[in-house]
């Protein structure tokens, strides 16, 4: 796997995507939390 996920031609975090992706996986709505932003940041 790479270290990158190109997304409309822009190299992005491949491990902040599949959290994310993750997080909002069958969830509602498919928004973001401040609880899963946090978690977020914690891969920073």
């Amino acid at each position: 796997m790479s270290y990158y996920r190109t997304i409309n031609g822009k190299k992005m975090d491949a491990a902040i995507i599949d959290k994310a992706s993750l997080l909002t996986k069958h969830q509602g709505d498919g928004r973001i939390s401040i609880t899963d932003a946090n978690l977020l940041m914690g891969l920073i």
